[in-house]
């Protein structure tokens, strides 16, 4: 069977991805709460002008959030990587199997 009649599905969800798709998952899902966040937030900056202590209080709120949208990003960044690297690894061994498995069905066809 040749690569281009393989189902795609083989390819992207091959033995262990699962662990990084449901990581990525989460950090989409962690990213959509924090920038849910962000709005409210800044509603709540503009009308706190008058009160310096809630001022403040939004003002660390928002600097948490951008804290750890960077570390949801930055893991997101890493475990992306990570997926593709074994994709492509794991595509490259599925391939190079098939291509090396028709050589020696054909050169055993000719030995015959």
């Amino acid at each position: 069977m040749s690569t281009s009649k393989s189902n795609l599905a083989k390819f992207f969800f091959y033995e262990g991805s699962i662990k990084y798709i449901i990581f990525m998952f989460i950090c989409l899902g962690v990213s959509s709460f924090l920038g849910a966040m962000v709005p409210r937030l800044m509603n709540e900056l503009t009308s706190s002008y008058a009160n310096e202590e809630v001022f403040y209080n939004v003002l660390k709120n928002l600097t948490l959030v951008f804290i750890f949208t960077f570390a949801n990003r930055s893991t997101y960044n890493l475990i992306i990587n990570k997926y593709v690297v074994n994709l492509i690894q794991n595509v490259r061994s599925f391939c190079y199997s098939k291509w090396l498995l028709s050589y020696e069905i054909k050169t055993s066809n000719k030995d015959s």
